[in-house]
């Protein structure tokens, strides 16, 4: 069997689309015809992120073009949020990914 890497893009997109099963969220248009926007809402607040258009896969589960609009925040304003986030439901979020497979990326 052949091991692969994964990028850091690969990565991150796949813990936004872990983030995307648990949350409210949408896929969004976005100005830059290369990229998506996901959108996400939590208990902390909106957060989104720009997905390039061939990691899109990772989001196939969402519904698309709900006209919502997209927060506008610092990076280190989303990640303090994401910080709170864990805080706030951290242990959930532990337990549901034991008990569950979320097929990241179209594997199942």
């Amino acid at each position: 069997m052949t091991s692969r890497y994964y990028t850091t893009e690969e990565e991150r997109n796949s813990f936004i689309a872990f983030i995307t099963w648990i949350f409210p969220s949408s896929l969004e248009s976005s100005q830059e015809k290369e990229y998506v926007t996901v959108v996400v809402d939590t208990p902390v607040g909106m957060l989104s992120w720009y997905v390039p258009m061939e990691h899109k896969h990772y989001f196939k589960h969402l519904p698309e073009n709900m006209n919502r609009g997209t927060p506008v925040w610092t990076d280190e304003e989303k990640y303090d949020l994401l910080i709170k986030l864990a805080k706030k439901v951290g242990g959930i979020v532990v337990a549901l990914g034991m008990l569950s497979s979320f097929g990241f990326g179209g594997d199942k």
